[in-house]
C-alpha cells in the first residue's frame, strides 16, 4: 500500500483503472478459454460416440458371423478419420476381436475396467467405450482412441488470441484512462496548486475556478468562501491594528511592549521623543539596565512582577533614565500583561 500512496495522483488512476481492466478482463477471458475448453471436449465426446455408433452398427454381423476378415476391414476405414489413432473390436466377454492401428495396453486394459460409453481424457487422448448390442443382447464393444492433439492445438491458438485480444484492450484500456483520469485528476491538481499558492504567498483572495456542478465544485465553492472570510478577518486584523497603531503613537505616555524575559518588542514614537533614541535602538535596549536610573528598588518590583504575570495591573512611581545621556527624570510607571507572554509598560513622567 504504500507504493500505491507515494503514487501521484494521476498515476494512481491510472494504476486502478488499469489494475481493474486487468482482472476483469483476466477473469472474463480465462472463464471464456475454459468454456471453450469444454465445449471442444463436449463436440469431441459426440464425434467419438458417433463414429462408435456406426462403427457397432456395420460390426454387429461381422460378432455374430464371427468374421474377422472383413471386422479388420471395417475398422481399416477409420484411416479416413485422422483423429483416430486405435480402434479395437472386442467379441464378449473381453476377447479381442479386431484392432486398427496400436496403442498402450496398460490405457486400453484401464479403460475396459471404466465400462461402457464413457470418454476418458488422458495427456494426449480420448478413449471411448461403446457396447454392442443385438436384440437387446451385449454382442461385444468398441473401443476407439482419438488423439487430442488437434484439440490442444485449437486451445493454443484460442489461447494466442485471446493474449493478442487482453493486450490490446490492456493497452487501449491504458489510452482511454489517461484521457478520462483528467476529469479527476486535473480539479484535484488545481486545488492542491491553489493551497501551494495560498501557503507560499499568503494570498488569500478568491479564486477563478471553472464552474462545476459535481463535488469538485461544491469544494472550489468551499474553498472561495473560506478564502473570502479569512481576507475578511485579516482586513479586520489590519484596520483594528492601524487604528491600535494611530492610538498608540498618539499617547502622550512612553509606551513599550515587552515579553516576560524583559526584551523590548516595540515602542511609540512618544518613548523615542522622551529617550532620546530612535526605534532600532530602542529595542536593542533593555528596561532594567538602560532605562531605569539608579535608585529603583528592584527586589520590591520582582514581587509587584508576580502580580504583573497573574493578571493584575501595578502602578509604582520609578526612576526613568536616558541610555544616551545618562539623564534621569522621576514617571509614573505601570504594568499589565496582555495577550500571551506580552506586557504593556507606560511610563508617564511628571510634570
Amino acid at each position: 500500500m504504500n507504493f500505491i500512496n507515494n503514487l501521484s495522483i494521476k498515476s494512481k488512476l491510472l494504476f486502478i483503472i488499469i489494475i481493474v481492466a486487468v482482472f476483469a478482463l483476466g477473469t472474463g477471458l480465462a472463464l471464456n478459454l475454459y468454456q471453450e475448453r469444454n465445449d471442444l471436449k463436449t463436440e469431441m465426446i459426440k464425434e467419438a460416440k458417433l463414429n462408435a455408433t456406426l462403427i457397432s452398427d456395420f460390426s454387429t454381423a461381422q460378432l455374430i458371423f464371427d468374421d474377422k476378415p472383413t471386422a479388420v476391414k471395417t475398422l481399416s476405414k477409420l484411416r479416413n478419420i485422422p483423429s483416430i489413432v486405435f480402434a479395437r473390436l472386442y467379441k464378449n466377454p473381453h476377447i479381442n476381436f479386431a484392432d486398427y492401428g496400436s496403442y498402450n495396453e496398460d490405457k486400453i486394459s484401464r479403460m475396459q475396467l471404466n465400462g461402457f460409453d464413457k470418454a476418458v481424457f488422458d495427456d494426449e487422448s480420448l478413449l471411448y467405450h461403446h457396447k454392442i448390442l443385438f436384440e437387446g443382447k451385449n454382442i461385444g464393444s468398441i473401443l476407439i482412441i482419438f488423439s487430442t492433439k488437434m484439440l490442444y492445438q485449437k486451445m493454443h491458438e484460442l489461447s494466442l488470441l485471446t493474449l493478442l485480444i487482453a493486450s490490446f484492450t490492456i493497452i487501449l484500456s491504458y489510452i482511454l484512462a489517461r484521457y478520462l483520469q483528467k476529469s479527476i485528476s486535473t480539479p484535484i491538481l488545481s486545488l492542491a496548486d491553489t493551497f501551494k499558492e495560498i501557503s507560499n504567498k499568503h494570498d488569500f483572495s478568491p479564486r477563478n475556478f471553472q464552474k462545476r456542478n459535481d463535488e469538485f465544485g461544491i469544494l472550489q465553492t468551499g474553498l472561495n468562501e473560506m478564502l473570502a472570510q479569512i481576507r475578511d478577518r485579516e482586513n479586520e486584523i489590519l484596520e483594528s491594528e492601524k487604528k491600535f497603531r494611530n492610538i498608540f503613537n498618539s499617547s502622550h505616555d512612553a509606551l513599550i511592549i515587552h515579553g516576560f524575559d524583559g526584551k523590548i518588542l516595540d515602542v511609540n514614537e512618544t518613548m523615542l521623543k522622551m529617550y532620546g533614541v530612535n526605534k532600532e535602538e530602542a529595542l536593542r535596549f533593555t528596561i532594567e539596565k538602560d532605562y531605569s536610573g539608579d535608585g529603583n528598588d528592584l527586589t520590591r518590583f520582582s514581587q509587584y512582577w508576580e502580580q504583573v504575570l497573574s493578571g493584575d495591573e501595578i502602578e509604582i512611581e520609578w526612576i526613568a533614565k536616558q541610555p544616551k545621556t545618562g539623564k534621569t527624570f522621576d514617571v509614573q510607571r505601570s504594568e499589565e500583561r496582555r495577550v500571551g507572554k506580552e506586557c504593556r509598560s507606560r511610563w508617564s513622567p511628571y510634570h
